[in-house]
């Protein structure tokens, strides 16, 4: 993934626009992370030596013997062990799917953006090991997504979205550039106080009050019009 942060720092520094894309409810229409769990918990049937230890992370976190972030460690790890031995398209199937459950019309809009000069990244919390394949399939690159290194994970949510965006975006980012946000949930309040406003993809009732109580600039996309309204 280094190579391709060198190229995205150099398109970075030669946009006068950029646009940041949170996955999981704005791009797609679902949480991927859910899907990924579900989706292995089947095909890996089919591999009984995986499909153990892929299901104990899982069984841990139901009866309480680890929180969340424990358990999207374990799977990610697992996930990379058994990547290679998996014919690929399990994996690209998975993609499919993913991409099958995409927002068409936010993303024929986001590809006008890039054909007018635009940088158009995505940045996320869900695993760095599918939505690398995604993004090639929605023709975006990968600005920020969750990665576990050593055992240890690195999950891009909240603050930690916002300072991993710091380091590998924004850091690289010329004078002037305009930053803006796409997203559907308030999690990203911390990473929209560093974009010039924020368009707001199917929000909840919560998730507008919270950006409201923000103060922080942003619009709710008009996702049944003809076409996506609020870049500018």
């Amino acid at each position: 993934m280094r190579n391709q942060r060198v190229m995205e720092t150099n398109q970075a520094r030669q946009s006068s626009r950029l646009v940041l894309v949170d996955l999981d409810g704005t791009l797609l229409i679902l949480n991927s992370f859910r899907l990924w769990v579900a989706y292995w918990n089947v095909v890996l049937l089919m591999y009984p030596r995986f499909w153990a230890r892929w299901v104990n992370p899982q069984l841990n976190r139901l009866i309480g013997r680890c929180d969340r972030k424990e358990m999207k460690t374990a799977l990610m790890i697992q996930a990379a062990s058994f990547a290679d031995q998996i014919p690929d398209i399990m994996h690209r199937f998975f993609v499919q799917l993913l991409w099958c459950c995409r927002r068409r019309k936010l993303c024929v809009a986001l590809q006008k953006q890039i054909s007018q000069g635009a940088w158009v990244t995505i940045v996320t919390a869900a695993p760095a090991v599918y939505v690398n394949r995604l993004s090639d399939r929605l023709n975006l690159s990968v600005g920020v997504a969750s990665e576990c290194m050593n055992g240890v994970l690195r999950e891009t949510l909240g603050i930690e979205k916002l300072r991993a965006v710091t380091e590998t975006i924004l850091s690289e980012l010329p004078s002037g550039t305009r930053r803006v946000l796409i997203t559907d949930h308030a999690d990203d309040i911390p990473l929209a106080r560093a974009c010039c406003y924020t368009l707001l993809i199917k929000p909840s009732r919560s998730t507008i009050k919270q950006f409201s109580a923000s103060k922080l600039p942003f619009f709710i996309a008009r996702t049944r019009a003809k076409k996506c309204n609020g870049f500018s």
